[in-house]
């Protein structure tokens, strides 16, 4: 589960790098966002995604945290924008794999259960070098 979303994550970088169609997606959503329908957002599905991902870590025990699946998801979104974003503003997102990277090595001591940690690391790591290549 978890190891989707860590893939996922990279993935989306790479495609937010070398994409021009997703960079003007993602350009526009944060000139305009406030101005949008809610409803309309380009990017509710991949905030479904996460937030599904995250609830079922936390319903298999792969994930621990004193928030809720749903106040979660939206911090590790608001932390992947973040990223995103400086990344952006630093070198065109040419370094957004390595910002993604250290993002999850910071992410996943303090929500990944104890017995997953390993796992999750190694997933970070095979996510990086598939991605990257």
């Amino acid at each position: 589960m978890f190891a989707r979303l860590i893939h996922l994550s990279f993935a989306a970088s790479v495609q937010m790098h070398a994409d021009p169609v997703v960079q003007a997606g993602v350009e526009l959503t944060l000139q305009v966002g406030d101005f949008l329908d809610p409803s309309a957002r380009s990017a509710d599905g991949w905030d479904r995604t996460v937030a599904d991902q995250v609830a079922l870590g936390l319903e298999r025990g792969e994930l621990e945290s004193d928030l809720g699946a749903a106040a979660l998801a939206e911090t590790f979104l608001a932390c992947f924008t973040g990223a995103q974003i400086r990344s952006r503003v630093r070198d065109g997102r040419r370094e957004l794999l390595p910002a993604v990277r250290d993002l999850w090595l910071l992410i996943l001591p303090g929500v990944v259960a104890p017995a997953h940690r390993a796992a999750a690391r190694r997933t970070v790591d095979e996510a990086l070098a598939a991605h990257a290549a």
